[in-house]
């Protein structure tokens, strides 16, 4: 589930590299062989059992990805992105209405699976830091997120709002509430 404020920016982003990253970390391939490490999650509250489980399979997938990377710019952009990515999802997977509702024992499950993950794959390049369960902080990763996204795809977002368009303004309103007001 995302938040309304969330589909809007992905309207203003699709397309862009950022958009298409996030969607491929988003995607778990059927090849893709489902971690016994992500078993844990099944034994969590039934609201995340589910995504709980499939997210832990991507974030296995996705290390993998970056860890195949030899580009260090690529390699770096790609990293980030992902951070923010799985920022994003846990965020998402908390969502509950209006409010979020988090779980630290969630959240230090998907640490603690991630440690587990980076150790086997002896990957340590791109590992998503976060040492607390204070939630503030996952917010402000995201309004981070959000204006990383904006700025790196400032020159898309642009080309994108053909000035034919009856799109503009739309966006334009968009783009400044969702990166310029609280």
């Amino acid at each position: 589930m995302t938040t309304p404020k969330q589909e809007n920016w992905d309207y203003v982003l699709k397309g862009s590299a950022s958009f298409k990253l996030y969607e491929k970390f988003s995607k778990l391939d059927k090849d893709t062989i489902k971690s016994d490490h992500c078993d844990d999650f099944k034994s969590l509250d039934s609201r995340y059992q589910n995504k709980a489980s499939e997210l832990c399979n991507k974030i296995n997938q996705n290390l993998d990805h970056l860890h195949k990377i030899v580009v260090p710019e690529t390699r770096r952009y790609d990293c980030l992105h992902y951070k923010y990515w799985i920022n994003n999802e846990l965020i998402n997977m908390f969502k509950s209405g209006s409010e979020n509702k988090y779980d630290s024992e969630v959240l230090g499950k998907f640490l603690n699976v991630q440690d587990t993950f980076i150790n086997e794959k002896k990957y340590y390049g791109c590992k998503y830091e976060i040492n607390t369960t204070d939630f503030k902080y996952l917010e402000e990763m995201n309004e981070r997120k959000d204006l990383n996204d904006y700025f790196n795809n400032y020159n898309f977002i642009i080309k994108d709002m053909n000035c034919k368009s009856d799109k503009v303004d739309v966006e334009m309103n968009i783009i400044h509430r969702y990166c310029f007001q609280n």
